[in-house]
């Protein structure tokens, strides 16, 4: 927030909240704010040496044409042999805030990023490795593209430090029609869209290896940005889970148009209960073995009162076991667990007055516990 008295400059041009000098981005929103560099110093054109009329007798010599017929027909020329060269550059330097979206989107379409980057203020920051989907790998697909770009009105924006436009534009992104408006900076004779791009939201991905537009995502940026247009996520499946896809719907979001792409709860891959449960059984033989009164991380156990010298267990009967996978707020779980368990133990011990004690038994158990997906595979972890 700005610190009471502080300077204001201007706008926040997302969500109009005042501006101190400083800041990278605003205080209220996050946007990121790009202070205009400094004009350009304009050096006055040298003076232009004439020599003044000289008088001469004699005969008068041949009519000599003035500056503006040369200057008319000097353009005739140049519009007649140059003309091909002189349209490409108003195309390639179309003016004007509308131009500039207009130039924008025609890249998109192309499936040109970094043309398109090019009418992006502060493009230097978006690079492909930090953001893998502002990329041509993710224009590849056509679908994907905006298209039907169509743009409309230009205002001013009141306010803002710098001379800034909105400007609407409807297109498009996946087969649905999409409504946006822009910001567009004007500085030092260009044109720059401030941060025109959406930011892609990836859920349940479950700890698989997901994919946005066939580009791969790292665990760190299922939250990123992307260029308008559609968005078709598959996380692939693993020996824990099943795969999944989904495509994005577009919303408004507190700062950026969001895509959220929800991949759904995942279900248990093919062949992964009858791993957990072989992982159980072999969890629960080790706690037996153990010879321990309360072994760590088992779900069984006994509390002696006196000094236990070796406990003796033998399971009559294994649980049933069953896995599910379940939403948190920390993301997918898979759960473990499931009653039935019998074990049969065993014991000598000292009392508390030190006699010699003996007691055998039987103890019904449940197992509780989670699965993961690893490195090297399926890992399973109970609970004592």
């Amino acid at each position: 927030m700005s610190a009471p008295g502080a300077a204001v400059t201007g706008l926040c041009f997302r969500c109009g909240g005042p501006v101190a000098p400083g800041p990278l981005s605003c205080p209220y929103c996050g946007m990121p704010l790009i202070t205009p560099p400094p004009p350009a110093a304009v050096e006055p054109p040298a003076p232009i040496m004439t020599a003044g009329p000289t008088l001469t007798a004699g005969p008068p010599g041949p009519r000599r044409l003035g500056w503006r017929p040369l200057v008319a027909i000097g353009v005739v020329l140049i519009l007649l042999i140059g003309g091909g060269v002189a349209a490409a550059t108003v195309r390639l330097t179309r003016p004007g805030a509308a131009g500039t979206v207009r130039d924008y989107f025609a890249a998109l379409s192309g499936g040109h990023a970094a043309r398109a980057l090019r009418y992006v203020n502060s493009s230097a920051q978006f690079t492909a490795d930090r953001y893998p989907l502002l990329s041509d790998a993710g224009l590849t697909e056509t679908a994907a593209r905006p298209s039907a770009v169509h743009v409309g009105a230009v205002a001013a924006i009141e306010g803002a430090p710098v001379d800034a436009r909105s400007v609407k534009v409807n297109f498009r992104a996946g087969g649905t029609p999409v409504q946006e408006t822009l910001v567009v900076l004007h500085s030092n004779g260009a044109y720059l869209i401030q941060s025109p791009f959406i930011e892609v939201a990836v859920a349940n991905a479950a700890g698989r290896k997901v994919t946005v537009n066939g580009v791969a995502l790292g665990g760190q940026q299922l939250n990123t940005l992307a260029f308008p247009g559609g968005y078709h996520a598959v996380a692939a499946a693993n020996q824990l889970l099943g795969g999944s896809q989904a495509t994005s719907t577009l919303r408004p979001g507190p700062n950026l148009p969001l895509a959220p792409i929800d991949l759904g709860t995942p279900t248990l891959a093919p062949g992964a209960l009858a791993e957990i449960q072989k992982q159980v059984r072999a969890a629960i033989d080790a706690c037996a073995t153990g010879g321990q009164a309360l072994p760590q991380g088992c779900p069984f156990g006994l509390n002696i009162p006196g000094t236990p010298t070796a406990v003796r267990w033998t399971v009559n009967a294994y649980p049933t076991v069953d896995a599910q996978v379940t939403p948190s707020l920390f993301g997918v779980v898979v759960a473990v667990g499931g009653p039935g368990g019998k074990v049969h133990w065993d014991v000598s011990y000292t009392g508390v007055a030190g006699d010699q004690r003996h007691e055998s038994g039987d103890s019904d158990f449940t197992v509780n516990g989670s699965a993961t997906q690893t490195a090297t595979g399926i890992q399973v972890s109970l609970v004592g």
